[in-house]
């Protein structure tokens, strides 16, 4: 039922949302059809969460800083849109347990890697949190980047690259290689976020 509720309000929501603001979105294709994945974005403003959740007709179940859930209604909402909080100040044990929850029932998990929005639009550094869990669940990160902030009226875009996985011989990723690794992380989110740049200006 809940689920039914979702995808009924998600319905109104892209609907409505075509009266305040143009949102244009290429490279869907590359979101898998079923089985995990951890979506990965770059954060500039509140309303990247909405993107999240409205682009693609999986339910992308995504991770959200805990002060969202501090309040009854926004926690309502929060969690009727499958949002889940983490607390950015400390290791969320939580946060991870569910986060290992929605990779391993086979569902799309979103995560900001920069863990807060960046006011000047220049990409904060990476938490390696994603590709610990894109390692540790051998499943793919779908790089996806959108277009700076943009005002009421205004046009986003997003631009969704294609999955890649976090690879190594060994057991645990070492220092060296999260480190690499989330390196390889923002590569692949800047290309997309100069694409979506490209896609606004052209």
């Amino acid at each position: 039922m809940h689920l039914f509720f979702y995808r009924t309000v998600i319905a109104i929501v892209r609907f409505l949302l075509k009266f305040v603001i143009r949102l244009k979105i290429v490279g869907k294709e590359n979101i898998p059809m079923d089985g995990p994945c951890i979506i990965c974005c770059n954060h500039v403003a509140w309303f990247d969460g909405v993107i999240m959740v409205l682009i693609h007709k999986r339910v992308v179940k995504v991770m959200s800083k805990k002060e969202i859930f501090d309040f009854f209604l926004t926690r309502w909402i929060m969690k009727f849109v499958y949002f889940f909080p983490v607390d950015r100040d400390k290791n969320d044990v939580n946060a991870v347990k569910t986060a290992l929850k929605i990779l391993k029932d086979g569902e799309p998990l979103g995560i900001f890697p920069e863990g807060t929005r960046s006011k000047s639009g220049v990409l904060l550094p990476f938490h390696d949190g994603p590709v610990t869990l894109a390692f540790r669940q051998k499943v793919p990160i779908v790089p996806m980047g959108r277009s700076g902030r943009t005002h009421i009226f205004g046009k986003i875009c997003v631009s969704i690259g294609e999955p890649f996985y976090i690879e190594s011989d060994s057991r645990r990723l070492s220092k060296e290689e999260t480190a690499a690794a989330t390196q390889l992380l923002r590569e692949h989110i800047i290309s997309e976020v100069e694409k979506a740049e490209q896609l606004k200006h052209g």
